[in-house]
């Protein structure tokens, strides 16, 4: 009887862990801590390869001495110059240029996050895609936009990849550092 009830609760806590490690467990807390505004412990859901593209495409230390003594310290704080910025960990880089992007492209406050669905999860091999689908109110409109959110199995973890829609975002703020 008790090897049953080991047995019974070994299975549920391999279900349990199995879910909490889902790649749909991983979207959820992903806009779970975009709506609430917890960008600086975004980067841990994000894979190391993912942190360092994100710093390749946003090239901090390349911007003019001019330009960084503008803008850094209003992206970064007071006092933050290209040393600075580079010496930052990349999750927390990361959060703070999320930070900035949602914000810029107004996604931070048109996102109806109360009302995204997760219509599925598709694995094939180290990778998982999560599709999301969540209603957003831009320009005064509000429109649908299906999104998949792209992950890769690391440790037994789901770290999220850069998507398009991250890729683009990052772009256009790195365009606006250049003169």
């Amino acid at each position: 009887m008790k090897s049953i009830h080991t047995s019974i609760l070994l299975f549920l806590t391999l279900v349990v862990s199995s879910y909490a490690q889902s790649p749909t467990a991983t979207a959820k807390t992903f806009h779970k801590l975009t709506q609430l505004n917890k960008y600086d412990e975004i980067g841990a859901l994000f894979a190391p390869s993912a942190l360092k593209e994100l710093r390749e495409i946003m090239r901090v230390g390349t911007i003019s001495d001019t330009t960084a003594s503008m803008v850094l310290p209003m992206f970064f704080g007071e006092g933050a110059d290209k040393a600075s910025v580079a010496d930052l960990g990349d999750q927390e880089f990361f959060g703070i240029i999320m930070r900035i992007a949602m914000i810029r492209s107004g996604l931070a406050s048109g996102i109806d996050f109360k009302n995204i669905k997760y219509l599925g999860e598709k694995r094939q091999g180290s990778l998982a895609y999560v599709i999301t689908r969540y209603p957003m109110n831009v320009s005064e409109r509000r429109t649908e936009t299906v999104e998949p959110l792209i992950m890769r199995n690391e440790g037994g973890q789901w770290k999220l990849l850069l998507n398009d829609s991250m890729r683009t975002m990052a772009k256009e703020l790195r365009s606006t550092l250049d003169p």
